[in-house]
């Protein structure tokens, strides 16, 4: 367990520096295990529509699009 918990953290850890690396800003958001789709939007700084495709099209596959309308 404490080693998936350091390997998980260096994971993270490399994946910021890359960002940083090539420009990109990193910003780390301290929040409740559980959040609104309006919440996770502002922490983001995108619409709540805009959210909710960007999710159900990247843990579900653009196939789940269609029951959504």
């Amino acid at each position: 367990m404490k080693s998936n918990l350091i390997l998980s953290s260096l994971k993270l850890l490399v994946k910021i520096l890359t960002q940083m690396a090539v420009g990109n800003s990193v910003n780390i958001v301290s929040t409740k295990k559980e959040i609104t789709t309006q919440e996770a939007g502002d922490i983001l700084q995108v619409s709540r529509p805009y959210f909710i495709v960007y999710y159900v099209t990247t843990f579900f596959g653009a196939n789940r699009l269609r029951f959504l309308s």
